[in-house]
């Protein structure tokens, strides 16, 4: 997640700008590819994880009175 920010101030300091619009952005950039990458990530493990119900087998919530 640093490495668009440290690209971006790399730009600031060969472009000269004195304010680090670039690293900024990258920053930014990095932080929301991350978020991203784990938000997707997160739902494929659940997605993995998940155990499909048998019809006939009944789940211990519905129960008959």
């Amino acid at each position: 997640m640093i490495v668009p920010g440290v690209l971006g101030y790399w730009v600031d300091q060969f472009l000269g700008i004195p304010f680090p619009v670039f690293a900024m952005i990258g920053f930014v950039a990095g932080l929301v590819l991350g978020m991203t990458h784990l938000i997707v990530m997160a739902n494929s493990q659940e997605t993995r994880g998940r155990v499909e119900h048998d019809p006939e087998n009944r789940d211990e919530d519905h129960h008959e009175v």
